[in-house]
């Protein structure tokens, strides 16, 4: 049987905003209350049931560093690029520009450190927001629609593995009498699972808007998705754009508690007066780019995952605007 010194060292101790087992411990005079594990949970898988009971009940209890926590670290953004999640042998996890060995020694890593060894993290959030597409290019006589936004996903993961991380680039705004590119997907993938959030639609030189992104995932024992939400779509000409609808993730932790993570949501983007390009869809990071007046171009989107707006009619005809490039979020 462990002893307690050991099992305070491996197990997570009470933490504001998760439930806590209280115990009668004192450590230096300070209470030594446990995390719960709840059943069914990814991070649960390396849970410790405590070898003694606590007021007549054995409990388990959540192992340090795999109960993720709903709050956010970092954003990141590098479109068109891979980097790599790695945990390395020490506890230490970083995004990485290359594939590194996790035996590889501090000094010869390289990348943005994520969290440090001692907080020995073991299971993320991971936020994947696929790329916006550009809007639609106009003609003498015809406006461009707004471009759909990028799909969103969150997913707890685990670290046991490496992933691969690719981040979309936004689409970029069609030229005369021309559809907008499609934005790319942002993805994350290891060994044994993929989870990806696509990319939006270009506008349309039909005058439709561009489809919103949706998105995948492969779910097993390395990832379980508690947040998916389909890009909003572009609009058409002499419509604003949709907007973002606000939403809350499933609550991946015990069922009394409040561990979501939610969005709020983002107005639609503005729009010209009279004859118009389509205005692109708004993300959950900001609003698509505006649909333009005549004789102008369509407006870019505001942040990440957007759509572009699309360009008022002209002689010379005008360009659709550029699509937010996706991102990639941390969360514990």
């Amino acid at each position: 049987m462990k002893n307690f010194a050991d099992i305070i060292e491996l197990c997570v101790t009470d933490t504001q905003g998760v439930n806590a087992i209280k115990t009668p411990f004192l450590i230096n005079g300070k209470p030594i209350d446990f995390v719960t594990a709840p059943a069914n949970r990814i991070y649960s898988q390396k849970s410790i049931t405590l070898p003694f009971l606590i007021n007549g009940v054995r409990h388990t209890v959540a192992r340090k560093g795999c109960r993720p926590k709903t709050t956010l670290r970092s954003i990141f953004s590098f479109p068109g690029e891979t980097r790599y999640l790695i945990k390395f042998f020490d506890g230490e996890v970083r995004l990485c520009p290359q594939l590194l060995s996790a035996d590889i020694i501090p000094n010869e890593r390289n990348g943005e450190i994520v969290a440090a060894s001692d907080l020995k993290v073991n299971y993320i959030y991971l936020l994947l927001q696929g790329a916006g597409g550009g809007g639609a290019g106009s003609s003498s006589s015809t406006c461009g629609a707004g471009a759909g936004a990028g799909a969103m996903q969150i997913a707890c993961i685990n670290l046991d593995e490496s992933w691969e991380i690719y981040c979309g680039k936004g689409g970029v705004g069609g030229e005369k009498s021309s559809n907008g590119a499609n934005g790319e997907d942002t993805a994350a993938i290891c060994v044994s699972s993929s989870l990806i959030a696509r990319g939006g639609e270009g506008g349309q030189f039909n005058q439709h808007g561009g489809i919103g992104g949706d998105t995948y995932a492969s779910e097993n024992d390395m990832c379980h998705v508690i947040l998916s939400v389909n890009g909003a779509m572009g609009s058409e000409v002499n419509s604003k754009g949709n907007g973002f609808v606000g939403v809350v993730s499933e609550n991946y932790g015990d069922i009394e508690e409040d561990c979501s993570i939610s969005f709020s949501s983002v107005d639609r983007a503005s729009d010209a007066v009279g004859f118009h390009g389509g205005a692109g869809a708004s993300s959950a990071f900001g609003k698509g780019g505006k649909g333009a007046g005549l004789a102008f171009n369509g407006g870019d989107a505001d942040s990440y995952g957007g759509g572009g707006g699309g360009a008022g009619s002209s002689t010379p005809a005008k360009r659709g605007g550029g699509g937010g490039a996706g991102c990639v979020g941390i969360y514990y």
